[in-house]
């Protein structure tokens, strides 16, 4: 009765099932298919390690952060966001400086923005204001004002004052309200 059972259970569920019973949605194995020559699971495995809150989790998304695809790039930086290990800081901040893709960018800065590692002050601020894409620098503006430390209103009202995107202004206006109102409510 119970090999019936099993059978039934495999074919009503199909592949996930099985691949469940054979161990393969674990941290191992999608840390082992972050090296598959296959994207789709490179990408499925980096945005299933957010749900793994581990030094080695961290480190294998880390690496992927160099990944030779933006969606699998962009995909480890949404997990290292979610996983919010200040380990990671660095990296993303690397990522958001560095990388070609948009994506990948904002996506780095927002994960910097979920991980709130003062850290990334410099780092942010640099990108508001060299970043060629009016959305990553809008996302950072808004990550600046959520991370509420004054070191950032210089850089904020130069994006305010100088900015050619309407809104990256807006975002730096409100982020600079954001630390007013921490500032009122101290």
């Amino acid at each position: 009765m119970k090999k019936g059972m099993i059978i039934s259970v495999l074919i009503f569920c199909g592949v996930c099932t099985v691949q469940t019973l054979w161990g393969k949605e674990d941290l191992q194995g999608y840390i082992s298919d972050l090296k598959s020559k296959e994207v789709a699971i490179r990408r499925k495995a980096a945005r299933e390690l957010r749900n793994y809150s581990s030094k080695e989790a961290v480190r294998a998304l880390i690496k992927a952060l160099k990944d030779r695809n933006f969606m699998v790039r962009a995909n480890a930086c949404e997990s290292l966001g979610r996983i919010r290990d200040k380990g990671a800081t660095r990296p993303l901040v690397k990522t958001l400086l560095k990388d070609k893709n948009s994506e990948v960018r904002m996506n780095a800065a927002i994960a910097i923005g979920y991980i709130r590692d003062e850290e990334a002050i410099k780092g942010l601020l640099k990108s508001l204001r060299k970043d060629k894409t009016p959305g990553v620098r809008i996302s950072v503006a808004t990550i600046l004002g959520n991370l509420r430390d004054h070191s950032a209103i210089t850089g904020l009202v130069k994006a305010l004052l100088e900015d050619g995107n309407e809104g990256v202004r807006v975002s730096a206006a409100q982020a600079l309200g954001k630390l007013h109102a921490r500032e009122s409510a101290a």
